[in-house]
């Protein structure tokens, strides 16, 4: 019984929407896109989508391994000890003297100062980039 409803419903269908009825986007031509070249180069094809999928995968592992992480208890007891050793040097102190301090990397140092920069803590005082980076507590004036 259902079948037979949904044949007839399939036979109503060219009655209640007509091929006059122009819908949005029916004046559109499609280019035609041919399968048979996919077909044809699908030995070549489908090996380089392979390697580049296993590269990019690789590419990710690796990057993940090199990736600077510091615990967020750690990080803001390093930006502490960032604060206080600028606080007692008043011209500033380079990043290869708070990396002593903090015995960390000059990469993660950079990555702690960049941050505190971005927090309006401190600020370059000295050469930017590389290893000659110097920086100083940022003054604020009050201005009320």
């Amino acid at each position: 019984m259902l079948v037979q409803l949904w044949q007839m419903l399939l036979r109503l269908i060219p009655w209640l929407m007509p091929a006059a009825i122009a819908l949005p986007g029916d004046h559109v031509k499609l280019p035609e896109f041919e399968l048979d070249w996919v077909e044809r180069h699908a030995s070549l094809l489908y090996p380089l989508a392979a390697v580049g999928t296993l590269a990019l995968v690789g590419w990710a592992v690796v990057s993940a391994l090199f990736a600077v992480r510091i615990p967020v208890e750690l990080r803001l007891e390093y930006k502490r000890e960032i604060i206080t050793l600028l606080r007692k040097e008043i011209a500033g102190a380079s990043e290869e003297r708070m990396a002593q301090v903090l015995a960390l990397s000059a990469k993660k140092t950079a990555l702690l100062a960049g941050e505190l920069e971005r927090d309006g803590v401190i600020a370059r005082a000295g050469k930017s980039g590389g290893k000659g980076t110097v920086w100083r507590m940022r003054i604020f004036v009050d201005q009320g």
